[in-house]
């Protein structure tokens, strides 16, 4: 797989993680272990990807 299409893959994961939790108080870094990257790759991930 190539590693942008696996940088998706787990940002469709954790989209759905936030949605199934839309109640809860979400962390970056709790949001961050969902990805399975560090606190900072994954904030600059999701803001070119998500916006």
């Amino acid at each position: 797989m190539l590693y942008h299409e696996e940088q998706q893959r787990l940002m469709v994961k954790v989209i759905d993680y936030i949605e199934e939790h839309l109640t809860e108080e979400l962390s970056l870094q709790h949001l961050a272990s969902k990805s399975t990257y560090s606190t900072f790759h994954f904030q600059r991930l999701f803001k070119e990807m998500i916006g």
